[in-house]
C-alpha cells in the first residue's frame, strides 16, 4: 500500500521525511530528535512502514504512559483507516486490540520488557521505536542497555530513539556515533514571560505558585484574549486545590480539567473533546510530553515537579517537589505555538531558568534497582555493575539492590537467582511484594495477600478529598491495619459492582461515593487476575487460594517482604525503622492519631516530613519468629533461681538495630550451657544455695567456717578462694546445669560423698602445720580457758579473747597473758 498518501505534511517532520527514510533503510540505529509538535510519535512508524515494505515483522512504538499509548494507536488508525483495518493496536498491561495482522503496535515501554522474558531475541519484531527517550524512565535507560547488547546479535533489527530534548552526543556516542536527524517543533512562536510569584500584581502579594497561577489565569481572562489554558503543577493534590479557587472565579467563562495519572481513561480523554468555552487544563508533568493537549495558547509553568529519589543508605523514598531541568521547561513551553502563537508563562524568574541544570537526572541514577536486577539476573544478563547502561547507576545503588535481594531470598550471596527468585521474577511486581505472595502460600494467606499487593501495586486507590476521607474514616475505624482496608475496599466495590453486573458505570458510581479512583479500581481487578492466573501456575497455590487468612497470618506474610518498614514508637507518635527515624503515621492512615508500639509501613517517604505510608500494628515476636536467624539476642541479666532450680536470664532480643523484647525471662542453659553451669556452681553449689537437702552442702559449709576460723587465728587468707571450690564441683559434676541435674548426678553415684571437701582442697596446705600455735583452749592453773580470735585491724576487739574465771585472772599477773599463747613462743 502507498503510505505516502496519508503523511500528515502541515507537521514539522514531513519536511524531513525522506532524509528519514533513507537513514532507517541505511541504518540500524537513528536518533530522531525533535521539539514538542513535531509529529515524530504519529508519523515515525509510517515513514518505517514506507522504508521496510516488504519486510514481515511488526514495528513497535513505546510510549512511558497506558495513555499516550492508547489515545496514538486509535489516532494512527484513524490515519490508515482507508488502507487497512487493524493495522494499528496497542498493548498495555491488561488491554490490547492488537491482532496477528496489526503492523504497528504502541505499546507501554514495560510491555516491552515483559515480552524479554518469552523473546529475548525479540524477534516478532523488525523495527523498535523507543519515544518519548528524554523521560529517561529506569525502563527506558533498561531497555536501552539491553537493545545495545542485542543489535550486534540481530543486525536486520532497526532501533529508532525518539525524543525531544535530550543529550545528544551521550545517546549517539552509546550506539556507536549513530546518526542523528534534528526536526523543528513549532509552526508558530512561543513567547516566555517571566512571573515570579514574589512579585507584586495589582497589589496582591503571592507567595505560593497556585496563587500564582491563579494571578495569571485572571489577568489572562480579564484581557479577553481567547484560547486554551495549560497549567503545570507538581502534584495532583496542588491540582484539586486550584480547580477549587478557580471554579468560582471562571464561573461559566471556561471548563475545568484536571489532568493527571490517577484519572479514569475516559476523564483524561476528556481534553481531547471540543468545548464551547475555554478549557483550563491543569496537569502533572503527564501533559509534558505524554499528552498532547489541542488548542492551547497559553503555558502557565510553576517550574516545579514532584520528582522520587531513592536512598540506598537509608531505603527511603523521597518525594521532594523539585525545580525542573531547563529541557523539561522548553518542552512544557513548547505546549502552546502548534496552531497558533503561544505565551508561556514561568512562575519564576530568567536567571533562576538559567541557573537550573539542562537535563533531568535519569530515574536509573534516583530509583531502588531492585525489579532491574532481579529480572537480568532471571534473563542472564550477567553483572548488574558492568551492564551498558547509557548512564550507568552508582555501585553503591546496585549493591543495595542486590542486598535487598539477597535478603528477600531472591538471589543467593554469590549472586545466583534462586527458585524463590524466579517465582518472584514471573511476577508483575516488585520484588518485596512478589515475596510476599510467595511466602504467603506457605502462611495460608495467599487469597488476602494476593488482593493487598495487587493494591499496593497500583499505589493509592483512594481520593484524598476532604469529604471522602471523613466518609472513609468513619467506614474505617475499627481497623488497625490500612492493608485490611485496602482488601475491603477491594471486597465491598466487588460486591457492589457484581450485583450489576461489574459495568464501567456501576463503578464509576461506586468509586465516586467513597472516594476511589476508577482508573486504579480498574487497575487493582485487572492485576489481580493476572496474578490470579500467573499464581495458579506456581507449585503450592491451588490449595491455599481457598483458605481464610488470619491477622496474624496476612501481616507475617506482609513483614516477610516489608523487614525494612518495621517500625517502633519513641515517643509521641514518632516512630524509628531499621533505617529512618522521626518517621510519622500518613495522615490518612487508619491509625493516624493513634501511637501502637510496634507498626509495619509498606513504604516510608519524606515529602514536607518523612511518613509511613499504609500502616499496620504488629508484634514485635511475629518479627522474631520471621527472621530468627537475623536477630540478636543479647543476655543482660543472670541468676540462679533456688525457687525452680535452674539458672535464669533476661534477654534482650534485637533485629537490625530495633529492639524488638527487653524483659524476656529464660532459663539459661537453653541458650548458653556452658554459662549456665559456671552461674550454677557459683551461685548455687559455692555459695551452698541450690535448694533441698544435701549433705554435702552442709559438710563443705562446716569446712569453709573452719577455714574462715583459721583466718582469724593466723591473722593471714590461707584460702585459695571461692575459685578452687567452683573447679572442685566442676571437675565432678561436668555437665551439671540445675538442681535436677545435680539430683540426677547424686543418685548415680550413690550419693553425694564424692562432693565432701576436705580443708586442705581450700588451702595452702603449708600454712596448716603452723595452727597448733593457734589453740582453741589453753590451761591456766589447772583451769580450760577458751580462745577466740579475731583479725580485724584497728577494732579494739581486733586480738584473741581468753575466756578466764574473775579469780583466776586476779592471781595471775599480767605479763604471763602476753606470752601464754605458743604463737607467741620462741
Amino acid at each position: 500500500m502507498d503510505i505516502s498518501t496519508i503523511y500528515q505534511s502541515n507537521l514539522p517532520i514531513f519536511l524531513k521525511r525522506e532524509e528519514i527514510i533513507r537513514s532507517i533503510i541505511d541504518n540500524q540505529v537513528i536518533i530522531v530528535a525533535g521539539e514538542t509538535g513535531s509529529g515524530k510519535t504519529t508519523q515515525l512508524p509510517l515513514f518505517c512502514m514506507d522504508a521496510l515494505q516488504g519486510v514481515s515483522g511488526k514495528i513497535i512504538c513505546t510510549q512511558p504512559r497506558r495513555i499516550a499509548a492508547i489515545s496514538l494507536a486509535n489516532y494512527c488508525q484513524g490515519q490508515l483507516q482507508s488502507h487497512s483495518n487493524g493495522s494499528v493496536g496497542y498493548k498495555v498491561r491488561f488491554k490490547t486490540n492488537c491482532t496477528d495482522t496489526t503492523k504497528v503496535i504502541f505499546a507501554t515501554d514495560g510491555i516491552l520488557l515483559s515480552e524479554i522474558l518469552d523473546d529475548p531475541m525479540l524477534w516478532r519484531y523488525s523495527v523498535i521505536i523507543i519515544d518519548e527517550a528524554h523521560e529517561r524512565s529506569v525502563n527506558i535507560d533498561f531497555l536501552l542497555g539491553y537493545l545495545r547488547q542485542l543489535l550486534p546479535k540481530r543486525k536486520d533489527l532497526k532501533l529508532i530513539i525518539s525524543s525531544a530534548t535530550i543529550d545528544l552526543k551521550l545517546f549517539s556516542r552509546s550506539f556507536n556515533s549513530a546518526q542523528l536527524i534534528l526536526v523543528s517543533g513549532r509552526l508558530y512562536p512561543v513567547s516566555v514571560v517571566y512571573k515570579p510569584v514574589i512579585e507584586l500584581w495589582k497589589g496582591e502579594s503571592m507567595d505560593s505558585y497556585i496563587e500564582g497561577a491563579m494571578a495569571v489565569i485572571r489577568e489572562i481572562i480579564a484581557a479577553g484574549d481567547p484560547g486554551d489554558i495549560l497549567v503545570f503543577l507538581p502534584a495532583v493534590g496542588d491540582i484539586t486545590e486550584l480547580c477549587r479557587r478557580l471554579e468560582s472565579v471562571t464561573a461559566d467563562k471556561a471548563r475545568l480539567i484536571p489532568l493527571h495519572s490517577r484519572l479514569h481513561v475516559a476523564q483524561q480523554q476528556s481534553i481531547f473533546k471540543k468545548s464551547d468555552r475555554r478549557k483550563i487544563v491543569i496537569a502533572t508533568n503527564i501533559a509534558e510530553t505524554s499528552i498532547t493537549v489541542p488548542g492551547v495558547k497559553f503555558v502557565i509553568d510553576s517550574g516545579l515537579v514532584r520528582l522520587s529519589r531513592y536512598d540506598a543508605h537509608s531505603r527511603l523514598t523521597r518525594m521532594p517537589i523539585e525545580k525542573v531541568s531547563k529541557a523539561s521547561a522548553d518542552q512544557r513551553a513548547g505546549r502552546c505555538g502548534r496552531l497558533q502563537d503561544g505565551i508561556c508563562y514561568r512562575l519564576y524568574s530568567e536567571a533562576d531558568y538559567n541557573s537550573r541544570k539542562m537535563f533531568t537526572t535519569p530515574e536509573i541514577q534516583r530509583a531502588n534497582l531492585a525489579a532491574v536486577i532481579l529480572k537480568m539476573s532471571y534473563n542472564k544478563l550477567g553483572d548488574p555493575e558492568k551492564f551498558p547502561f547509557i548512564q550507568r547507576p552508582s555501585v553503591q545503588a546496585i549493591r543495595s539492590a542486590v542486598r535487598q535481594l539477597v535478603e528477600l531470598g531472591a538471589i543467593s550471596r554469590k549472586g545466583a537467582i534462586t527458585e524463590t527468585g524466579k517465582e518472584m521474577a514471573r511476577l508483575p511486581l516488585d520484588p518485596p511484594l512478589a515475596k510476599m505472595l510467595i511466602y504467603a502460600k506457605d502462611m495460608d494467606a495467599a487469597r488476602e495477600i494476593m488482593v493487598i499487593v495487587s493494591g499496593l501495586a497500583i499505589d493509592n486507590p483512594y481520593i484524598e478529598k476532604k469529604e471522602s476521607e471523613q466518609k472513609q474514616r468513619k467506614a474505617y475505624r475499627r481497623y488497625e491495619s490500612d492493608y485490611l482496608r485496602l482488601l475491603d475496599t477491594w471486597i465491598y466495590c466487588r460486591r457492589a459492582i457484581y450485583k450489576q453486573g461489574y459495568s464501567s458505570l456501576a463503578l464509576f458510581e461506586y468509586c465516586k461515593e467513597f472516594g476511589l479512583s476508577p482508573v486504579k479500581m480498574t487497575e487493582w481487578f485487572d492485576i489481580w487476575h493476572q496474578i490470579r492466573r500467573i499464581c495458579r501456575t506456581i507449585k503450592g497455590f491451588n490449595r491455599i487460594l481457598k483458605c481464610k487468612a488470619t491477622y496474624e497470618s496476612i501481616h507475617k506474610s506482609l513483614l516477610a517482604g516489608f523487614f525494612s518498614g518495621i517500625a517502633h514508637a519513641t515517643a509521641n507518635g514518632i516512630y524509628e525503622s531499621i533505617h529512618v527515624d522521626d518517621i510519622r503515621i500518613w495522615p490518612s492512615s487508619v491509625l493516624a492519631g493513634r501511637s501502637p508500639d510496634w507498626v509495619l509501613f509498606h513504604e516510608i517517604i519524606e515529602t514536607t516530613r518523612v511518613f509511613g505510608r499504609t500502616a499496620a500494628v504488629i508484634r514485635p515476636d511475629w518479627v522474631e519468629s520471621l527472621f530468627r536467624n537475623r536477630c540478636n539476642y543479647s543476655i543482660q541479666d543472670v541468676w540462679y533461681d533456688s525457687e525452680s532450680g535452674v539458672v535464669k536470664a533476661r534477654e534482650e532480643v534485637s533485629f537490625k538495630g530495633l529492639l524488638l523484647l527487653t524483659n524476656r525471662y529464660i532459663d539459661l542453659e537453653k541458650k548458653d550451657s556452658e554459662r549456665a553451669h559456671e552461674i550454677f556452681v557459683r551461685d548455687a553449689l559455692v555459695k551452698g544455695t541450690p535448694g533441698g537437702t544435701f549433705r554435702f552442702v552442709n559438710h563443705n559449709a562446716e569446712i569453709k567456717s573452719q577455714i574462715h576460723r583459721l583466718y582469724n587465728k593466723m591473722r593471714m587468707n590461707i584460702y585459695l578462694g571461692d575459685r578452687v571450690l567452683e573447679e572442685f564441683y566442676s571437675e565432678r559434676l561436668p555437665q551439671v546445669l540445675s538442681r535436677r541435674d545435680l539430683i540426677a548426678a547424686i543418685r548415680k553415684n550413690g550419693n553425694d560423698s564424692f562432693l565432701f571437701v576436705n580443708i586442705d582442697n581450700l588451702v595452702a596446705t603449708e600454712l596448716l602445720k603452723d595452727q597448733a600455735r593457734y589453740p582453741d583452749y589453753i590451761e591456766v592453773c589447772g583451769q580450760r580457758c577458751a580462745v577466740e580470735y579475731l583479725f580485724r585491724p584497728g577494732d579494739e576487739c581486733d586480738g584473741c579473747l581468753i575466756i578466764v574465771h574473775e579469780q583466776l585472772h586476779s592471781i595471775v599477773p599480767s605479763y604471763y597473758w602476753q606470752w601464754i599463747l605458743p604463737v607467741f613462743w620462741k
